[in-house]
């Protein structure tokens, strides 16, 4: 693609983007819920208009507070990580020996986040009625289903409600010029 010099890349904290010292990017990105640690998502949407050239990008792949396969952990009698997510004031979490607090936000709370910063131009969600890499065995023990709801998934990805409920969601805004 002759990138080659035309790519960089900055990896810093998501509420310290003001240090980027007039660095300007094309493109923002945050994957698999790195902002769910973050408490109020204005602490790094008041930043992103300074970082971006005109016509710049930002998607972030965040955990939505809705679910369906968390909340069906209700049915196996685990009511509290079945609506973990609907807490206001964050759950610790668990990952790799780290224990950390974890915020649920929804599409609504991101865009008032941005408010008219960006504009919201895509909303996916993935693993809506497909179980998520944490159902590791699921695949493996129903094979034909788990290939029907992934194609399901695939069909209503962008479509209310599924654009907002699932295990994440990727979010893409554009830069407003005005």
């Amino acid at each position: 693609y002759h990138l080659q010099g035309r790519l960089t890349c900055q990896q810093l904290p998501f509420d310290q983007l003001d240090q980027l010292n007039g660095k300007k990017f094309d493109y923002v990105f945050s994957n698999f819920g790195g902002l769910n640690c973050i408490d109020d998502l204005s602490k790094v949407t008041k930043h992103l208009p300074d970082v971006l050239h005109p016509g710049g990008f930002v998607t972030w792949v965040i955990m939505p507070p809705v679910c369906l396969w968390e909340l069906l952990w209700v049915f196996k009698g685990h009511g509290k990580q079945a609506f973990r997510r609907f807490t206001k004031d964050g759950v610790m979490a668990h990952l790799e020996g780290e224990y950390f607090k974890t915020y649920y936000h929804s599409l609504s709370q991101i865009k008032e986040a941005f408010g008219s910063k960006l504009k919201l131009v895509a909303s996916e969600g993935l693993c809506s009625l497909s179980p998520p890499p944490s159902k590791g065995d699921f695949p493996i023990k129903h094979p034909a289903l788990y290939k029907s709801l992934r194609k399901i998934d695939s069909l209503l990805c962008t479509r209310w409600p599924f654009n907002r409920w699932a295990d994440h969601i990727i979010v893409s805004l554009l830069l407003n010029n005005h």
